[in-house]
């Protein structure tokens, strides 16, 4: 058994330098396979279409000078145009813009709840009001175990909070406040 399994190393230690030798052919004939696939050959260009004259006649005793010549020719697309536009106009279109249609509520404008434009004084006061409060927009906002509380110009609003006995406060969110008329 022990002269077995020596035979069988001293096999195995003569096939080590065979394989050696395999695995250099195999890499080089690859490697040269390689540059042989790399290597680029130059065509000959077809020659230049002739021009285009207004005479019939076409002079074809003698080959142009540039199809007897050995050429490369590289033919660029042709560069491309961008639209030139105005600063002005490309301000004047805003991408994020939402159509009033579709905009979602925390977006819409809050002056519709405040009613119809102004039928009296009050509803003026109102709408006044409205629009300061909206233009000052939520500077600060706090939320806590007893609830919202959110900075808008000067005043420090909750929800439920009468404003000047005509503005009710609705709801408290980050970015807006949202309120409802008072009835008199």
């Amino acid at each position: 058994m022990k002269a077995a399994t020596t035979s069988n190393a001293r096999v195995k230690l003569a096939l080590i330098p065979v394989l050696v030798l395999i695995l250099i052919y195999v890499l080089t004939s690859s490697r040269a396979a390689d540059d042989a696939s790399a290597t680029t050959e130059l065509v000959d260009a077809p020659p230049p279409a002739a021009p285009v004259s207004a005479s019939p006649t076409v002079d074809t005793a003698s080959p142009p000078a540039a199809a007897t010549e050995s050429a490369v020719t590289v033919v660029l697309p042709p560069p491309k145009d961008w639209p030139a536009m105005p600063l002005e106009e490309i301000l004047q279109n805003n991408p994020f813009a939402w159509p009033d249609e579709l905009a979602p509520k925390a977006l819409q404008s809050d002056t519709a709840v405040a009613g119809s434009g102004g039928e009296s004084p009050q509803d003026a006061t109102r709408q006044e009001l409205l629009d300061q409060l909206t233009a000052a927009g939520v500077s600060a906002y706090y939320e806590s175990g007893q609830g919202v509380v959110a900075l808008v110009g000067t005043r420090l609003l909750r929800v439920g909070d009468v404003i000047d006995g005509q503005i009710r406060v609705l709801r408290i969110e980050p970015e807006q406040v949202t309120y409802e008329p008072v009835a008199p």
